[in-house]
């Protein structure tokens, strides 16, 4: 699934991209060279890339080439898991229907790092080793995904106890304090050289996409259903039942995305690194269920399936209509930095002009600004002091404008429509062009007078 994606790229990808040229040219970690922010959620995951640069190599195809060898990897050892409690092809079935596996195995983020990372700490939970692949994963999952720390620290704990028929009464898996003591080596690096490059110990991300507990509910309901079908969901928890503590990790994710409030990309990619873990509880819920298992069997099949129909096609859409509208919108701001906009990854590597982020991802005073994610309350004492040349913002409609060239009506994300009311933006700003990408998007670049 993930070579059927393959010309799709996830827009914040491109913010890794940049990140490693930048390192690679010798010109800092961030997103405007010579300038530091702290806007990679993963560090670890800008070392290939940066190396990949070094080399002269197409950053994007490799992001993409190691995601997808690393979420492979993830899933077969999530079957062999599916193999060990019983039901081989049930755990197998379950991990080859998800479109999210090969979606975000490809997308060109740390997904499938992650994925793989929590693969190698949860396997001695069903298969009793090896402890120091374990203690790796363990130690790179802070460095990789922040939020994973969390289930993390749940599998690690429990290695350090002694098992409770997780695999039966014959279980004897043995106990080892290595991943535990990783782990906290983990958080504690990567927090320490946060602090010391960024002055703050979390990602900028964390402020600049949290969204709001009704947001996770919605998305953790949304998920379940697409990926286990609810029924799916019955076999899990008859597997947490034997698999106690993979069963705890598992939780652990969900609830830690539900109070983040969830993600804005497609394809439930919180949840995804999760995916190989709920194969083995369901291939172990599956073959203790009775008469039951089947028709709920069938419930986590169809749902993936289904959504493969949709989402697959999706993004093989969206990378096609990248290559083919993005240059052109790009040709549009190319040379006119600093330039102020929201969808800084793809624009902001294709050009390489200075960018503003106005969602703050990759600029830590938006990111601290009021507001949610795509809703922020720009400063705009700090963006007149940034001086962009240009606005390139969003609408869905082509907006009214004024004979003087100033914008009367924006269709665009909460940030864009506050800024185009703005007296700052109708002051100094004029309507330069508008660039359709597709039917309800439309760029609209604004010049400074």
């Amino acid at each position: 699934m993930g070579l059927g994606t393959w010309a799709y790229m996830v827009d914040d990808a491109f913010i890794a991209t940049r990140y490693a040229e930048n390192l690679a040219a010798g010109d800092g970690w961030g997103m405007n060279p010579g300038v530091r922010s702290d806007g990679v959620t993963g560090p670890l995951w800008l070392l290939p890339l940066t190396a990949a640069a070094r080399g002269g190599l197409a950053v994007p195809d490799i992001q993409r080439a190691l995601g997808l060898v690393a979420m492979a990897v993830a899933a077969a050892l999530g079957a062999r898991g599916a193999a060990r409690v019983g039901a081989p092809a049930v755990g197998l079935a379950v991990l080859v229907l998800q479109p999210g596996l090969g979606l975000w195995g490809a997308a060109g983020l740390e997904t499938g790092w992650a994925a793989l990372a929590l693969t190698l700490l949860c396997r001695p939970l069903w298969a009793g080793g090896p402890f120091g692949l374990a203690a790796l994963g363990a130690f790179t999952l802070p460095w990789l995904r922040p939020e994973l720390t969390v289930p993390a620290a749940v599998a690690a704990w429990a290695l350090t106890q002694e098992p409770r028929g997780a695999l039966g009464q014959a279980d004897t898996r043995a106990v080892s304090r290595r991943p535990l003591g990783a782990l906290i080596a983990g958080v504690g690096s990567v927090v320490a050289f946060r602090v010391a490059f960024f002055g703050h110990p979390l990602p900028l991300a964390t402020g600049a996409k949290l969204g709001t507990l009704g947001d996770g509910v919605a998305y953790v309901g949304v998920a379940t259903v697409l990926l286990t079908g609810v029924g799916g969901l019955a076999l899990v928890a008859r597997g947490a039942r034997r698999l106690h503590a993979l069963g705890a990790v598992v939780a652990a994710q969900v609830a830690v995305v539900l109070v983040a409030g969830g993600d804005w990309m497609p394809g439930q990619r919180l949840l995804v690194p999760i995916l190989p873990l709920l194969a083995v509880l369901t291939a172990a819920g599956f073959a203790q269920a009775s008469r039951w298992r089947w028709p709920a069997l069938g419930c986590a099949l169809l749902a993936p399936l289904v959504t493969s129909f949709v989402a697959l096609p999706a993004a093989r859409e969206a990378g096609a209509l990248r290559r083919e509208a993005g240059p052109r919108v790009a040709a549009a701001i190319r040379g006119r930095g600093p330039v102020a906009l929201i969808d800084v990854g793809y624009l902001g590597w294709a050009t390489g002009v200075e960018v503003v982020d106005l969602a703050g991802i990759t600029d830590g005073e938006i990111a601290r600004a009021p507001g949610g994610h795509l809703s922020k309350e720009i400063p705009l004492g700090y963006l007149d002091a940034r001086a962009p040349a240009t606005l390139l913002l969003h609408a869905e409609v082509p907006p009214e404008v004024d004979p003087e060239g100033r914008l009367q009506s924006l269709a665009g994300y909460p940030v864009e429509r506050a800024l185009a009311r703005s007296p700052w933006v109708r002051t100094h700003f004029r309507v330069g062009t508008l660039v359709e990408y597709r039917p309800g998007y439309v760029y609209v670049r604004l010049d400074r007078r």
